[in-house]
Order: C-alpha cells, then structure tokens, then sequence
C-alpha cells in the first residue's frame, strides 16, 4: 500500500497472464482480492460492536445463534427414533447426518437477519426444510439429544483463499457445517469427514 494524505492506493503489477484452459477456474477464483473493513471513528455509538478480529467475530455469531440448537422434547423423540439400531457413538452421528441429509429440503430464506441466524432446530424439525446453518442447527440438537457434542463451523466453498487473516469479515463465510469431536480410534469410521 501507499499512503498519500487521506488515500491509500494499492497496486499490483506483472502479474501473470493465465491461459483461457479449458474446465480452468474462474478469474473471480485467482485473482487478487483487496479486503476493506470499515470502523467507525472512536467513540462513535454504533448499533451493533464491530467485529474487530476473529474472536469477536465468532462471539457475534454464537450470541446471534444462542438457543436456536435447543433440545426440545419433539427433538429428543426425534433423535431416538432417527438412531434407532445404531448403537456406537460414530452410528448415531451418522445417522443423524443422513436424516438431517435426506429428510430436510435445502431451501434458502437469507433476507436481512436471516442471512445469518439459524432457524430454530424445532422448527426446521417441524418443516423440514431450511438452509445450511437450519439443517446444521438441527443436526447439532439431535447430536446433543443423545448427549454427543458438536460446533458450529462456518467455511467458504465458493472461493478459495478468501478468508484473510488479519480482517475479521463475515461475508468470507458462504456456508456452516457441524464438527463432532471423535474418540481416538473411530476416525476411520468417517474416512474422508474427518479434519
């Protein structure tokens, strides 16, 4: 970067010319992106604390998502009935995975807040159907049903390298899957799922 008074220019030069390859990825996937996060002066109120590095950023999104993975009675028969015959812990985190797969309708409802608190678990059990972080929700009440922890995780599966270390973005997220902590041993219960 270069600094001049109150502007700061970023350039970029020589930078390869890539061959137009067949199946080769996007130019939106390899070029170079510029990552701006804007604070507001100190002292000014804000409605909502800006998420001024990762940690804060997680802690936003776990009170945003606080109570949506509550384990209702309704979640609680449905988690028995679902790991009905499965009697190791990495069968029931299996079957939970396949219920939560084939029985609830992807559907995309991300208008304003939506976009990035989770529906109710009870809910999406009710209708099945949501977006990701719904079918993840439900997936993580189920999990705690049967007493087996799990965490939210969000990811990016639509660019690469998009996620930058040193600013605390939101918008680098596109998806949310669920991590299970696995006994030692049973990792080659779930091959390639296992990070």
């Amino acid at each position: 970067p270069v600094r001049s008074g109150e502007s700061t220019a970023w350039e970029l030069r020589d930078l390869p010319d890539e061959d137009d390859a067949p199946l080769a990825p996007s130019p939106l996937e390899t070029a170079p992106w510029l990552v701006v996060a804007i604070e507001p002066p100190p002292g000014t109120a804000t409605r909502a604390a800006p998420a001024t590095d990762w940690p804060a950023l997680a802690e936003w999104f776990l009170k945003l998502a606080a109570g949506t993975d509550e384990v209702t009675p309704e979640i609680r028969a449905a988690a028995e009935r679902v790991t009905q015959g499965a009697g190791t812990v990495p069968e029931r985190i299996e079957a939970v995975g396949r219920y939560v797969r084939d029985n609830v309708r992807y559907t995309a409802r991300l208008v304003g807040i939506g976009g990035y608190r989770p529906e109710r678990a009870a809910e999406t059990l009710r209708t099945l159907h949501g977006e990701c972080k719904a079918k993840a929700t439900l997936a993580r009440a189920l999990l705690s049903a049967l007493g087996i922890p799990s965490y939210p995780v969000l990811v990016n599966l639509s660019n690469r390298a998009t996620v930058p270390e040193g600013v605390a973005l939101l918008g680098a997220f596109d998806h949310m899957i669920v991590a299970v902590p696995i006994a030692a041993g049973d990792e080659a219960a779930f091959g390639p799922a296992v990070a």
